[in-house]
């Protein structure tokens, strides 16, 4: 049997080309498909970050539940804080500490108006060896109110309780002289000589 080809030596020879085995190279198949595949760009340059509040997140079943547990403690305080009938938490609760000191009522202190209050009696006498007051209200006794002597320039002092009045007095120096206060009044007396003159007020 003859073929067409037989009849036409160009087509012969296109067939024979044809026909010959084609020699390709080991990686043309590798080469073809990495041609053919897309590009491989990275998720975080394609992929627009959401903001915060439109992203997802995965909870897991143990977290879940706390979170449940969570919301139904906030409606229970929710539900005692505005229900009337619910008791207060605040009301009982002491709020003072146990330190805290809590003042009683006393009775009402009345003040008596002729008690004896403190007064003191100054006297200069610079070089005195010894200095006593005396007056009405120590019979005029000179052992009874000894003075001392209270700065190196010859201040003397003493105080004494003294009852609502007016009182007359003088300082006795070195147990011979009797001299006046120049600070009080004077007031004559019935030896001829003055002396000084303490008024303490009524206490109100």
């Amino acid at each position: 049997m003859r073929h067409d080809d037989d009849f036409d030596p160009f087509i012969a020879g296109i067939a024979r080309e044809l026909r010959r085995p084609v020699a390709l190279d080991a990686r043309f198949d590798e080469r073809v498909m990495t041609a053919l595949e897309p590009r491989v760009i990275p998720l975080n340059v394609m992929r627009p970050r959401r903001a915060w509040y439109r992203r997802t997140f995965s909870l897991t079943i143990s977290q879940a539940a706390g979170l449940a547990a969570a919301a139904a403690l906030v409606g229970v305080v929710a539900m005692n804080v505005t229900s009337p009938s619910a008791p207060s938490v605040a009301a009982a609760v002491d709020p003072r500490p146990e330190s805290e000191l809590v003042l009683q009522p006393v009775a009402v202190v009345t003040r008596n108006a002729n008690a004896a209050t403190p007064q003191q009696f100054i006297m200069i006498a610079p070089g005195a060896t010894s200095v006593s007051l005396v007056g009405d209200f120590s019979d005029w006794d000179a052992s009874r109110f000894q003075m001392e002597q209270v700065s190196e320039d010859g201040a003397w002092s003493i105080t004494i309780p003294l009852t609502p009045g007016r009182y007359e007095y003088q300082f006795e120096v070195d147990g011979a002289q009797r001299v006046n206060d120049p600070t009080r009044p004077q007031s004559s007396s019935d030896f001829g000589s003055p002396n000084s003159v303490i008024t303490v007020e009524r206490r109100n």
